[in-house]
């Protein structure tokens, strides 16, 4: 499918200009990424669907930290950031922006965390999220969607440790082929 309103190619382009921006990543974006984030735009575009910004996370909170195991201004600076660097999208996109905070807390044991206290951060995140959510209406009276996804209601626990023994394998193949430049991003990140 090709983009015939010139506003909405205009529109893209601001929008990935933002995203793929430093302030907003960190760091420069690879080609792959910038044509991926490209295609989800384009995607959202034609198909008038939200444009959802997902951002992984453990989904617990270190025992070190004094506001363990529940959630602590680190979250809510983060929302708040996020949302205001994509304020100019959320203004301005028609078919509405969601956030999604990705919990990987199913691989949780391996670090020594007791699922007790991952629930507890649950709770308190997805607390924060409905706050959050709640002051954005009233403030701007525009309705964003924070979602907390649990990747342990997305998988069963044994098919997916399974699937990341086999993956290892095809992965430390994939990173030895890579350059010293390259394995160095991999390991830092």
């Amino acid at each position: 499918n090709e983009m015939k309103n010139s506003d909405d190619k205009i529109q893209i382009i601001n929008y990935l200009s933002r995203l793929t921006s430093a302030k907003f990543s960190g760091s420069k974006q690879s080609e792959l990424s910038i044509s991926l984030a490209l295609e989800k735009l384009i995607y959202s575009f034609q198909n008038k669907k939200p444009i959802i910004f997902v951002f992984g996370f453990g989904g617990y909170k270190n025992y070190n930290s004094p506001s363990f195991p529940e959630v602590d201004f680190a979250e809510l600076f983060h929302m708040k950031y996020m949302t205001e660097f994509l304020w100019p999208i959320i203004k301005t996109y028609k078919y509405g922006v969601k956030f999604e905070y990705e919990d990987e807390e199913i691989s949780i044991q391996f670090n020594n965390v007791p699922q007790e206290t991952t629930n507890r951060y649950t709770k308190s995140f997805k607390l924060l999220l409905d706050y959050f959510q709640k002051k954005i209406f009233e403030q701007n009276n525009i309705k964003l969607n924070y979602e907390l996804v649990i990747a342990r209601d997305m998988y069963k626990e044994e098919d997916l440790y399974s699937r990341m023994d086999s993956y290892k394998n095809q992965m430390t193949e994939v990173f030895y082929n890579l350059s010293e430049e390259e394995k160095s991003v991999w390991l830092k990140r």
